[in-house]
């Protein structure tokens, strides 16, 4: 015989509401019929907490189910953003269905898959913005890059499914490194979408925003990087809005409605979204590298330091072809004749 759990079992009274005493030839109602209809009364409040006591159980549980966290992380993690924790129970879920339909999908294939996706939404938006497209159009292409975006999410997840069925599998620093290689690109795409966009429109602020939002995208990565191999922890996500557009998630909600929605009605919702974009990487990076510079015990183990130190290096290479292809486009673009 199976040792299963029989299901809680709630108490569900049956509600039955006091009728009202009648009232004599007169019209008033004798003591003892007050008294009885009072009694009645009192008598529908345990009845109302019972039914409500078992609705509150039952929503609980299925919360309980639905949210249920996974492991702390532990100590030596730098993987710290609230967002990433809080969606990490919809992550594992999404995954487990990936995997199951398509069994041959790996993380690598997911990032190029989300990176092409982004790129060539970026650059569909910059044509539409160019041609005046419609706002279905613009609606269809704000969806493909949001989409493509949000793949980008799940990686991580496959990566750490794929090593649970087949333990030894995968190279998590590998992933990690490709993952942010890719988010860069990424944004770069959406930044040269937004001055390409500017330069057609002849929004001069907007040119300088844009490629101010490219110049300063990677040094938050950096700056965090440099002082993760010092040995410090730092927090992926910021949590005042200053902080926040400098962050990975900031940056991609910015860059994607700057792409598709440069100008509304006249203003132009691009260029002020580059500026806090820009202002906020710079915050960012100036708060961790202070991180990096304090007089405390270190915080990280030598292998981790040891990995930021590998990050660090990568992602001044992503930085210089990032600067690179910046200076390209402005270069051929000023020198494009309309």
């Amino acid at each position: 015989m199976s040792n299963i759990e029989a299901p809680k079992t709630y108490e569900n009274p049956q509600i039955s509401l006091p009728s009202l005493p009648d009232s004599s030839a007169d019209g008033e109602i004798s003591d003892k019929e007050n008294s009885l209809f009072i009694g009645k009364v009192d008598n529908l409040y345990p009845s109302l907490a019972a039914r409500m006591g078992t609705v509150y159980a039952r929503l609980e549980e299925g919360l309980e189910k639905l949210l249920k966290k996974e492991e702390k992380p532990s100590a030596d993690n730098t993987r710290t953003s609230g967002i990433r924790e809080v969606t990490a129970p919809l992550r594992k879920r999404v995954v487990e269905k990936l995997h199951e339909e398509f069994p041959y999908l790996t993380p690598d294939a997911l990032s190029i898959i989300s990176a092409a996706g982004v790129g060539i939404g970026a650059i569909a938006a910059a044509i539409e913005n160019e041609k005046g497209a419609g706002k279905l159009v613009k609606a269809v292409t704000a969806m493909e890059i949001v989409a493509s975006s949000v793949l980008d999410a799940f990686d991580g997840e496959l990566a750490r499914l794929l090593d649970k069925l087949s333990p030894g599998s995968n190279d998590f620093f590998a992933g990690q490194l490709k993952d942010a290689v890719s988010d860069r690109f990424q944004e770069l795409f959406l930044w040269l979408s937004h001055y390409y966009a500017a330069k057609k429109r002849e929004d001069k602020l907007g040119e300088v925003t844009a490629m101010a939002s490219i110049v300063t995208g990677v040094l938050p990565s950096l700056a965090r990087a440099y002082a993760e191999k010092q040995g410090y922890k730092v927090s992926e996500t910021g949590v005042r809005p200053d902080r926040f557009f400098g962050s990975r998630l900031g940056r991609t909600i910015v860059g994607i409605v700057g792409a598709v929605y440069p100008e509304i009605k006249g203003v132009s919702v691009q260029s002020i979204g580059d500026g806090l974009v820009t202002v906020a990487n710079m915050i960012n990076t100036y708060e961790r590298l202070n991180i990096a510079q304090a007089k405390k015990a270190k915080e990280l183990s030598q292998e981790k330091m040891h990995e930021a130190q590998v990050r660090f290096f990568v992602l001044g290479g992503v930085a210089a072809v990032s600067l690179g292809v910046a200076a390209a486009t402005l270069f051929m673009l000023r020198n494009k004749k309309d």
